[in-house]
């Protein structure tokens, strides 16, 4: 190999590597991507967005950094799932955890069981209707609790849709 091919096929690995990087995804095996679940016919009923500043990591601690948090709620029939994706812009690595709702656990049980309210947030929202009232808007009615007890933490949603009639609640377990 003469020195130019080599050098050339050392720049094409090393730009093969910064591709690798900055397009490297971890997301959890045991689980589907939000993607995955769209494809499958479940629905975004809600996003909720927030930014986080974190002290760096070594050898940068000194520069902050933004963990950008999505939070996806998904509906598909009375299921729900709740996605999280977040973007590391130090590490520039992008992350999703999906979980199932935990059946028959809800707010009253876990308010009984001494757990706190900690956050409520309410939101409404339009989408289009169900077959056969496709041309139909329906009203959803989402509201998110935050509860603690004792350092632990759960999420749990409220969900009342306006076209079915019907109420459903939903809790996870927090990360």
């Amino acid at each position: 190999m003469s020195k130019h091919s080599r050098r050339d096929f050392a720049v094409l690995v090393l730009f093969a590597l910064i591709l690798v990087g900055f397009t490297s995804r971890d997301v959890n095996a045991s689980e589907h991507t939000i993607l995955d679940l769209r494809q499958q016919g479940w629905q975004v009923i809600d996003i909720n967005t927030r930014t986080d500043r974190a002290p760096g990591k070594a050898p940068y601690a000194h520069i902050k950094r933004d963990i950008r948090v999505n939070t996806f709620t998904l509906s598909k029939g009375a299921k729900q799932v709740s996605c999280i994706a977040q973007y590391d812009s130090q590490s520039e690595k992008y992350s999703e955890d999906c979980r199932m709702a935990q059946a028959g656990v809800t707010i009253m049980d876990l308010r009984n069981q001494g757990w706190k309210v900690t956050d409520m947030v309410v939101r409404k929202k339009q989408l289009k209707g169900i077959e056969p009232y496709e041309n139909a808007m329906r009203d959803i009615r989402l509201t998110t609790f935050e509860l603690e007890l004792m350092g632990k933490k759960r999420s749990c949603q409220a969900m009342y849709d306006s076209q079915s009639e019907k109420y459903n609640e939903n809790c996870w377990s927090a990360n």
